[in-house]
């Protein structure tokens, strides 16, 4: 039998907290009773919810003998059962009950507390136990119906800092309610607790990092709903599409390639990928697989000092966090001090003529006219159209230097577009499924990317420290990957995708502490596009 703590539930209590709730400002009970938070948004925390400590018992061992699935996404990583009311849940009787004790009883207390109205019928009830390395990224609970969040804690007493897990409430910097990018508020688990928050435009908030080694973040939450037929319910996913615009990728605008000297390609780039044999081998794997691997693809002795400019370039943190956490170099900086003559380099190469004909050459794919694969296709198309099949010859004898050939035509053929960027990973860190890369949506152009993403500084990597990118169809992001690229010094993946498969770097934790003395590692990705009149 469950009952509510009388101190919680007296109309004293719910005079004094009803007040301090819609003031919305930061409050602590001097008895401690409950913490209220205002900013970014309302949250409440009341302590030792139930009456009885052997209720709260009985409910915490039932919780633990819950069966529970393993979830993981660009968003979360922990395990989670089903709803507490699904009978293929098998949830034991206690916990059946507590359910209907969080409807009957809770929802009723709740509704005097703050003032709204709840669903008497319908609500969501899960258990989840979050482990060692297991979190849950920024989002904000918007889905048709919830109106309010709550979490019920079953942890272990004495939950500290150094455990992690805490509900971080997050925020804007000018705090005028713009996308999240700090952490405003930060609450503990604390066993009997129960937390909870109205969900709006503002409810951003994430699970951080749980850090303890033997440690389980216990815990029962889940929503109540707004009342069948509450016009409310639909004007707030409503609102979504208006007020939930998403902010532009880096690499969103791809833009015409650089034109370099060409000795920058023969000083870094191994040499074996540019001989006409090996690109062949290549461009048919590519062909039967849309992805590869290309292993030392740099000089090793320059990736070596660009590693040391990379570790003394200052770096940048980007988000938003509802889609992106990680660092980059403000470019403009390093050209207007000169002291990193690398990283322009080979910033310069990855978005140059250059490498469109090079990276042409080893897919296959239409991205410079300049290429010999894309001229070979080009005349064995012709021949074959004249009936011609007399073309064996037509490949290295027909190559020609770059220069030559743009120079030649560069007023008259198209050529594909490219973006780049470096990036530094380290705790923390991740990208999400959300983020609005390129997606060629209103240019009239559409159809697929090629993504390029080089490491280094990554020797040791594991991938219990996270860091891999996961290709993934947004149809079903909770499914497993369709590729996966792991982090390999001085790799070059090539990933040839259609616009709704899109990359995520899954969420970097404290294992990446022991990848080296800085816990980081470095990236470049890069995005191409072949021109729109190149056929593909």
């Amino acid at each position: 039998e469950f009952s509510l703590n009388p101190a919680l539930s007296s109309p004293e209590f719910i005079a004094d907290f009803s007040s301090r709730y819609s003031a919305a400002a930061n409050y602590s009970d001097p008895g401690g009773a409950f913490d209220l938070y205002g900013k970014p948004f309302v949250c409440a925390r009341l302590r030792r919810l139930l009456a009885s400590e052997s209720a709260l018992t009985s409910v915490a061992s039932a919780a633990e003998r819950l069966a529970y699935t393993r979830r993981s996404s660009d968003l979360h990583q922990l395990a989670q059962s089903g709803d507490l009311a699904d009978a293929a849940t098998r949830a034991p009787k206690i916990l059946r009950q507590f359910r209907s004790f969080l409807l009957d009883s809770v929802r009723p207390w709740l509704q005097r507390l703050i003032g709204l109205q709840l669903s008497d019928v319908e609500i969501d009830v899960t258990c989840s136990r979050y482990g060692r390395g297991d979190c849950l990224l920024c989002h904000d609970d918007r889905m048709l119906g919830r109106r309010v969040a709550f979490v019920w804690y079953l942890v272990d007493s004495g939950w500290s800092d150094s455990d992690g897990g805490a509900l971080e409430l997050l925020g804007a910097q000018s705090g005028d309610g713009g996308p999240p990018e700090q952490v405003a508020a930060s609450l503990l688990p604390e066993r009997d607790s129960f937390v909870f928050f109205e969900v709006s435009r503002q409810s951003y908030h994430q699970v951080a990092e749980v850090t303890s080694i033997d440690k389980v973040r216990l815990s029962v939450h889940g929503w109540f709903r707004f009342p069948r037929g509450d016009p409310a319910a639909a004007a707030l996913i409503a609102e979504d599409a208006n007020a939930k615009e998403a902010a532009a990728s880096p690499l969103a605008h791809l833009e015409a390639p650089l034109a370099i000297d060409e000795d920058l390609v023969y000083r870094w780039i191994n040499c074996a990928y540019l001989a006409a044999e090996t690109q062949a081998e290549i461009r048919s794997s590519f062909g039967d697989e849309s992805q590869i691997r290309l292993d030392n693809f740099l000089n090793e002795t320059l990736v070596a000092e660009l590693i040391d400019q990379l570790a003394g370039a200052t770096w940048t943190r980007v988000g938003p966090l509802t889609q992106r956490s990680y660092d980059v170099i403000a470019l403009d900086d390093v050209i207007a001090n000169d002291r990193a003559p690398l990283i322009i380099e080979l910033d310069r190469l990855f978005r140059s003529d250059a490498m469109l004909v090079i990276l042409s050459d080893l897919t296959g794919l239409s991205l410079h006219y300049a290429s010999s694969a894309v001229a070979d296709a080009d005349e064995a198309n012709g021949d074959e159209a004249n009936g011609d099949k007399d073309n064996g010859d037509a490949g290295p004898a027909k190559r020609r230097r770059l220069d030559d050939a743009v120079a030649e035509n560069s007023d008259r053929l198209p050529v594909g577009v490219c973006q780049g960027e470096f990036r530094r990973w380290r705790r923390g860190c991740y990208t999400l499924v959300r983020d609005s890369d390129y997606c060629g949506q209103g240019d009239g152009v559409g159809g697929f990317l090629l993504d390029a993403v080089w490491h280094c500084g990554c020797t040791g990597w594991r991938e219990t420290m996270g860091g891999e990118t996961h290709f993934t169809s947004t149809a079903d992001t909770d499914g497993e990957p369709l590729v996966t690229v792991t982090p390999e010094d001085n790799c070059l993946n090539l990933v040839y995708r259609e616009l709704d498969t899109v990359p995520f770097v899954k969420y970097l934790n404290a294992n990446c502490a022991q990848l080296n003395s800085a816990g980081q590692f470095y990236d470049y990705r890069a995005l191409y596009r072949e021109p729109a009149d190149s056929g593909k």
